[in-house]
């Protein structure tokens, strides 16, 4: 009888050891490394990005934060290829309360209280009563549509992978001498950030978030940009926006047919 439990013992001892050596380690946490994708692959989507974006149309609900103010207007927007730009500012029953157009070369703000239209140094000064601060549109209407600036002139000097589940592109403008740095999802293959830096200083920082697909473009719903030497922030959240829809030219005219009074 000894015998026989000593054997069953041994019996039932190693079919637990045996069945404690086939179960499957569990798996660590913790950021799963990047999968590899060439660079030629993430260069190749972001100039498909790049090229997808000419224009969007939306209600919006802005942000500005200064040193003085911090502030939420509700707006609607229009932009056309990375040049052109229309915020016009609304009362919380729709009301417009300001228009501010900007083309290459040209500012003008419509004050249609008062009916009087701002241009040239005066609407810099007026830009900065309206929004809190002043702003160099030129630089940031491909900030707003998802784009990274002057993406096209950009000198790529290395593509990396990083925790986080991102590559991060490093870039020169060769002709602004301005280096920058790209974010890009490991998944999507979209930008998701960006920092552009002179003379080893950061001049302004982009977040893109809450992308989701807009036909055959993944756009962007909410775009922060942060201006280091300024210290101020901006946040725009995009409300159904349309993007790619055709945009006239006499959207960024005043009064359009006739002229300003």
């Amino acid at each position: 009888m000894t015998v026989f439990h000593t054997a069953r013992s041994c019996f039932f001892g190693l079919a637990l050891l045996a069945l404690s050596a086939c179960q499957t380690t569990p798996p660590t946490s913790g950021p799963q490394p990047v999968q590899a994708v060439s660079d030629e692959t993430i260069l190749q989507a972001l100039a498909r990005h790049h090229n997808s974006v000419h224009s969007v149309r939306s209600f919006v609900t802005t942000r500005i934060r200064t040193r003085l103010v911090d502030h939420v207007l509700r707006q609607t927007v229009v932009a056309r290829n990375d040049r052109s730009i229309r915020l016009d500012t609304l009362s919380n029953f729709g009301q417009p309360l300001g228009v501010f157009i900007f083309n290459p070369g040209n500012i003008q703000i419509y004050d249609p209280q008062k009916n009087v239209v701002h241009t040239g140094a005066e609407a810099w000064y007026m830009m900065a009563d309206l929004f809190g601060t002043s702003f160099d549109f030129a630089e940031f209407i491909s900030v707003f549509l998802g784009k990274v600036p002057r993406y096209d002139r950009l000198k790529v000097e290395r593509i990396t992978a990083r925790a986080g589940n991102l590559y991060v592109m490093d870039a020169e403008d060769p002709i602004r001498k301005e280096r920058t740095r790209i974010e890009i999802d490991a998944d999507t293959l979209h930008p998701v950030g960006m920092t552009r830096f002179k003379n080893g200083e950061a001049l302004y920082s982009v977040v893109w978030t809450e992308a989701k697909w807009i036909g055959a473009v993944y756009f962007p719903h909410r775009v922060t940009v942060q201006r280091h030497h300024e210290n101020d922030e901006v946040i725009l959240s995009y409300r159904n926006p349309q993007v790619n829809p055709a945009i006239s030219d006499d959207v960024f005219e005043l009064f359009p047919g006739r002229a300003a009074p």
